[in-house]
């Protein structure tokens, strides 16, 4: 480690350890000192995550955890703001968390969630989705069990930075890319920034740029599709609470509305369920965009007790 970073941990768990009931000047202060440099906020975190990893050792049975005399002499060290048994701390602690813990993520019906991990890096679940993270020296794995997140990962050479979700690995080491998995649809990735690495059992890895998004069938095919920047916008509205339709059919839509809510979107008619709407609806309201869609193609609406039911309109 350099002496600037030698320099940035010190600073950084001299933060931490003073906690979260700061003044209005210290926390002006704080927020001065993060934005100066993208480095400083990695470190803030990595510092808060030992003292949270300490915390949770206390908390395990006698025989899993470390002697108190051990974790009381960590903390201590933190405290003193001592750069060198900051790292010798993280050391310490990482591995035996390593062997004792794992950190999971998830969401409800409707619900998104931002997590800040240890290393600066940032995990968005969509609806229904859940993380596993296991974070070691060498390696920083996330295995998304189900659903949708957008990864935005600090650069770190040192530390491959690796999605897995149904058999296949995406590997990345500073860049944001979002992996769909959902029962049912083809497996996705999508990359905003930089450069992703995608292996997958029995075929020959390969790499996916910014810009481009891969879909894995169930036969293991790979189509590969260039997306404009307001297409990247589109796809992510799930981040503010919307869903973008593109010519998509009422059927598609339904579907679509079903990950967000429990009022489901009846279609009976194959004539109605293949009609087509486009536009920006709230992820969360199938209704209001039940009644748009119906004011749009001239339908009835009938809305009932977790069901809106969409139908062509009699003679």
């Amino acid at each position: 480690m350099t002496p600037q970073g030698n320099d940035i941990d010190r600073q950084a768990a001299e933060w931490a350890a003073k906690g979260t009931d700061l003044s209005a000047s210290a926390q002006a202060e704080l927020n001065a000192w993060l934005d100066a440099d993208l480095r400083h906020l990695g470190a803030f975190l990595k510092a808060n995550a030992i003292l949270v990893r300490i915390d949770r050792a206390r908390q395990l049975p006698a025989a899993d955890r470390a002697p108190a005399s051990v974790l009381s002499r960590r903390r201590l060290l933190l405290i003193g703001s001592i750069a060198a048994s900051l790292a010798v701390i993280a050391v310490g602690v990482d591995r035996f968390w390593d062997r004792t813990h794992e950190d999971v993520y998830a969401t409800q019906l409707g619900e998104t969630k931002l997590v800040a991990l240890s290393d600066g890096s940032q995990i968005t679940l969509n609806t229904s989705s859940k993380a596993i993270v296991r974070y070691t020296t060498e390696r920083r794995g996330i295995t998304l069990v189900e659903g949708e997140a957008l990864f935005d990962v600090a650069k770190n050479k040192a530390r491959a930075f690796v999605v897995e979700a149904r058999g296949i690995e995406v590997r990345a080491v500073g860049t944001s890319f979002s992996v769909l998995s959902l029962p049912g649809r083809p497996f996705e990735v999508q990359v905003r920034e930089g450069v992703v690495r995608i292996e997958r059992p029995h075929a020959q890895p390969f790499l996916l740029p910014a810009t481009k998004r891969a879909t894995i069938g169930p036969d293991g095919a790979v189509t590969i599709e260039a997306l404009t920047a307001t297409t990247l916008a589109q796809d992510m509205a799930w981040q503010s609470g919307h869903i973008f339709l593109q010519n998509r059919t009422l059927a598609s839509a339904a579907r679509e509305f079903a990950r967000y809510s429990r009022t489901q979107i009846i279609l009976d008619d194959p004539a109605v369920a293949n009609s087509t709407v486009t536009g920006l609806y709230q992820s969360s309201d199938p209704v209001g965009f039940a009644k748009a869609a119906a004011i749009s193609l001239d339908l009835n609406v009938d809305v009932k007790d977790h069901e809106v039911r969409l139908s062509h309109k009699g003679p």
